[in-house]
């Protein structure tokens, strides 16, 4: 009788240790072992490129406008323009008040205003507009009458598919104004009656 408790008691340990030493059994895994998960980022941010061209469709007589020390002080001309560019969230119509301070003799000086673009509701929805300011410095070229405008704009989406997104851009105006004999449907030297732009290019970043 010991002799077979014996066998079962040794035939058990046997099993035991079979069963501990198996390829199934687990194995203990390092820390640096483990794969490392890299944090999701808080914030995606997206940015697309894009070209347009813009002129002045109609411009109404300044808020203000006097002449002191040599300069004429225009400000917040009510104008309109169309922009038009290769991507449809920035094609539309600005409207924006204007404001300069021109050197009655040269007709240099700064600009600057702000502005709303309203896109294709269709496209944008109903009520979304662009919000923005800009500014740059106007000189003269070597046409008499025609200046150039460098502006560096900045807007910012509201509403329907554009809330939240903004909008940077640059463009280099060319502006006429009138320097011939009076002409009672043009405004007086040095102020602005037409101007156009060819080569904006912009970058709108949506996060």
């Amino acid at each position: 009788m010991k002799a077979l408790s014996f066998v079962l008691l040794l035939a058990a340990s046997t099993v035991f240790v079979l069963t501990g030493c198996s390829d199934n059994s687990a194995i203990p895994v390092s820390p640096t072992d483990q794969p490392v998960q890299t944090p999701a980022s808080l914030e995606k941010s997206n940015k697309v490129d894009f070209t347009f061209t813009e002129h002045n469709v109609s411009i109404a007589p300044p808020a203000k406008m006097w002449t002191a020390g040599g300069v004429l002080q225009i400000r917040d001309a009510h104008a309109f323009e169309e922009v038009v560019g290769d991507n449809p969230l920035i094609t539309g119509t600005m409207e924006h008040y204007l404001s300069l301070s021109l050197d009655l003799v040269t007709g240099e000086g700064p600009c600057h205003g702000s502005f709303t673009v309203t896109p294709n509701p269709a496209i944008v929805g109903e009520g979304a507009v662009w919000v923005g300011t800009y500014e740059g410095y106007r000189s003269k070229t070597s046409v008499p009458g025609v200046f150039a405008l460098p502006l560096k704009l900045v807007a910012h989406g509201r509403g329907g598919t554009i809330d939240g997104m903004q909008a940077k851009m640059t463009v280099t105006l060319t502006v006429l104004v009138y320097v011939g004999a009076p002409n009672p449907s043009y405004p007086p030297f040095p102020a602005p009656y037409y101007w156009f732009g060819t080569n904006g290019e912009g970058t709108i970043i949506q996060h």
